[in-house]
């Protein structure tokens, strides 16, 4: 096996699409196609079910995808460790949108501790997506991840990978919700449970009910995904959060996603950097794939 095929398998996964995962990994869908065939053959079966849109896993690649996901993981930290310049020290500069940093931060410092000590130590700032964007375009940041609308643009001039897409939802109190389809329309008297001014989720909202001429009622205005979903189980009114946010969350047994046939927001987490190989390069890949693992992870019971 060849850890190019491992990494093109799991990029399919990651991205749900094998155009998609060629363009993050920069090379051609026939060559993609090449690695996934070449993985299936060192597996002796098919791994994507190709008959499906997007591209499922079968049951063979099921079984081998988290193994997949961790030999990856170890690959980075292996690189780390073997790294020339491995008398790098000082502090990481990480940005984190708050709906990643309320369960990533703390993957982030554990396993930095593990990997390098007092070496190398990561100072996390939070922050919204526009903000973290600029901060690592003047270099004040080594990394952002930012977690943006699905329709965002990073600016050519940044270095920039694609880590998950995904759907952004609207979230209720579960005994308020009958599991049917609902719109805008009903949702929009309940008033809503957002971030403060600035976030492109609530920017994108506010466009959707501006279309219909639907009123804006703000409940609370606060960052923080745990105590946004707090409130809305207490019924202050809705929340608008990442999916994965509501499967980490402690309050997801007393929450619905709320299906809407008229609104379908998307998201996307996005790794960042200057358009310039850092100093501490090795690392802040490693920092990505703790962060993909993170993501990865079951919820919590």
């Amino acid at each position: 096996m060849r850890i190019e095929d491992i990494e093109a398998f799991v990029t399919v996964i990651r991205s749900g699409s094998l155009g998609a995962a060629a363009h993050i990994l920069g090379i051609s869908q026939a060559t993609m196609s090449r690695r996934i065939q070449s993985l299936e053959e060192s597996c002796g079966a098919p791994l994507l079910d190709r008959s499906t849109r997007p591209a499922a896993l079968t049951a063979r690649g099921e079984k081998i995808a988290a193994i997949c996901h961790r030999i990856l993981e170890e690959t980075q930290t292996l690189r780390v460790l073997l790294a020339e310049d491995h008398q790098v020290s000082g502090d990481l500069h990480i940005g984190l949108s708050p709906h990643l940093a309320e369960f990533a931060a703390f993957q982030i410092f554990r396993s930095a501790n593990e990997i390098w000590g007092e070496r190398l130590r990561p100072a996390i700032a939070t922050d919204t997506a526009p903000a973290l964007i600029r901060s690592a375009a003047q270099g004040a940041l080594d990394l952002a991840l930012v977690v943006m609308p699905g329709s965002s643009v990073v600016p050519q001039h940044l270095r920039s990978e694609c880590l998950l897409r995904s759907d952004l939802i609207v979230v209720g109190r579960l005994e308020d919700w009958s599991g049917k389809s609902s719109d805008l329309a009903s949702c929009s008297a309940r008033g809503w449970v957002l971030n403060p001014d600035g976030c492109g989720f609530r920017s994108m909202l506010i466009a959707a009910l501006q279309e219909q001429n639907l009123p804006f009622t703000l409940r609370l205005a606060a960052f923080g995904s745990e105590l946004q979903l707090a409130s809305v189980a207490a019924g202050a009114g809705l929340g608008l959060v990442p999916r994965f946010t509501l499967e980490k969350s402690s309050f997801r047994d007393r929450l619905m996603a709320i299906k809407l046939h008229d609104f379908h927001p998307t998201l996307a987490l996005h790794a960042i950097q200057r358009d310039e190989r850092s100093r501490v390069q090795e690392a802040l890949d490693v920092i990505v794939g703790i962060v993909r693992s993170a993501l990865s992870e079951q919820a919590p019971s």
